[in-house]
């Protein structure tokens, strides 16, 4: 667990303050959290965002968030699946072991799935294990503001590198946002992206704060002193 000092940095005793008054009332991790978690969903702070199932603090994700942890993990079991394949095949030229025995062990060890549906399934089963929330992108997503943040080079966008690959991140802060307007709330966003810090600096509804850990135990001061 992640340990803060009494004296917290400004930005996280402003989060501390927002979360024990109740501004702060929900939850959200970027792409960025998770991969820097290794994509292991069952395991350390990741396995702990099972805390807000059935909890009044609600975890929320953007659909893009979720489609984009998806596609990782997909492409990274594609990645290692050919990599176990190739090492199989070369095993068994030299231990003489027979094709029909090679795919008995892939089956077995591969579960007879395919990475994209192991993916989809992986992060569905994760998902109602935390009892998360999906905001879906066509009922929060205001258009016009992507347009403006994007043709204005606003945050996350930036004036230069892959405007293709921030898309994402614009999408996903401007779900969260019209979530957190209409439930007439704030969102703490785990995030270590510069871009969508820089957001939530700018943002009335979203506190950015770049260590899971560090997030989690500021929720268990607030759940503490609310009991």
């Amino acid at each position: 667990m992640t340990k803060l000092t009494p004296e917290l940095p400004e930005q996280l005793q402003k989060i501390k303050l927002k979360l024990l008054d109740g501004s702060i009332g929900a939850i959200s991790i970027d792409t960025c959290i998770f991969s820097r978690a290794g994509y292991r969903l069952d395991q350390g702070n990741l396995r702990r965002l099972e805390q807000f199932k059935g909890d009044a603090f609600p975890l929320i994700f953007s659909e893009i968030t979720i489609k984009e942890v998806i596609r990782h993990i997909g492409a990274h079991s594609e990645e290692e699946k050919t990599k176990f394949l190739n090492g199989l095949r070369g095993i068994a030229k030299f231990w003489n072991i027979e094709s029909a025995k090679q795919t008995a062990i892939a089956t077995d060890l591969l579960q007879g799935m395919e990475p994209k549906e192991l993916a989809k399934k992986r992060v569905k089963d994760f998902v109602t294990r935390c009892g998360a929330n999906i905001i879906e992108a066509h009922k929060a997503l205001d258009v016009s503001e992507l347009l403006k943040l994007y043709f204005q080079t606003l945050p996350p966008f930036e004036k230069s590198g892959d405007k293709k690959a921030e898309f994402p991140d614009a999408i996903a802060l401007l779900s969260l946002e019209s979530w957190a307007k209409k439930s007439s709330t704030s969102v703490l966003f785990v995030t270590n992206d510069k871009g969508c810090k820089r957001y939530c600096e700018q943002s009335q509804r979203l506190f950015a704060i770049d260590d899971l850990g560090a997030a989690l135990t500021l929720i268990q001061e607030r759940d503490a002193h609310r009991a």
